[in-house]
């Protein structure tokens, strides 16, 4: 796992800062979610009051009062949605942090025809921290092109920091090359905002975004199976009382 953060930081940082430093949190995080509790017992536990956890666990579960059929099932689907929930919140970073749909970059680059454009307008927009914290900037632009077939089409994007030069004030057209789909002129994209070859894109947005999704899915996925072996292993003890009560009143 350290390995495969190093090589997601290594390639993505110059166009991704910002994923090195979420796929650092949620790694740190996946980390402490799951070894704190068990840490602060046996360890501290142990060595500043020599309490025997281990002992404590055992009679305390002895004495933990078996749960109904229903309650296990309830506490699955409790427990299962809390993890689809922690999918979708993931499933939806990422979307985020992707510009473009990857099957859209993929038809444009296969498939696009590439035409003659203009960027018409652009606007700043500055968000400001009260608390003296990093301001964010995020800027928006328009732009317009004609097809082959002489039907106009105007659209617009939005991307992350701060303007180039060139577009701050913009004053007239600024030219640009965009690609479009023949049978679908209304998803285009401007061509400097998709990969520069297959090799970049399979390897950024297929190999790359595909790691990204699973590290940040990590945590749902665990709770999920979680879940499911509690649940497993709850039906399995009152398949064990019912089979042994069974041979008792045989």
């Amino acid at each position: 796992m350290k390995k495969l953060f190093k090589i997601i930081c290594i390639v993505t940082y110059i166009d991704f800062p910002w994923v090195c430093i979420s796929s650092g949190f949620v790694l740190i995080g996946n980390k402490l979610f799951f070894s704190i509790r068990r840490f602060k017992k046996q360890v501290i536990y142990n060595t500043i009051f020599n309490y025997d956890f281990v002992k404590t666990r055992k009679m305390r579960n002895s004495k933990k009062k078996t749960l109904t059929r229903r309650q296990l099932l309830f506490n699955l689907l409790q427990t299962c949605f809390v993890g689809i929930l922690t999918l979708v919140v993931a499933i939806w970073f990422m979307s985020t942090l992707m510009k473009i749909n990857p099957y859209h970059e993929y038809l444009l680059m296969t498939e696009g025809i590439s035409t003659k454009g203009f960027i018409t307008k652009t606007d700043l927009e500055i968000d400001e921290n009260e608390r003296g914290g990093i301001t964010k900037y995020h800027h928006y632009y328009g732009y317009k092109f004609t097809t082959k077939e002489g039907k106009s089409i105007e659209s617009s994007g939005r991307g992350n920091g701060q303007l180039s030069e060139e577009f701050v004030d913009l004053h007239e057209p600024y030219p640009i090359s965009i690609l479009y789909l023949k049978n679908n002129p209304e998803l285009n994209e401007i061509k400097d905002n998709l990969s520069d070859s297959m090799f970049e894109f399979i390897l950024r947005k297929i190999i790359l975004g595909l790691l990204l999704l699973s590290l940040f899915c990590s945590i749902g996925i665990i709770v999920i199976i979680g879940a499911i072996k509690d649940y497993l292993k709850g039906i399995n003890e009152h398949n064990q009382i019912e089979l042994r009560d069974h041979s008792y009143l045989s």
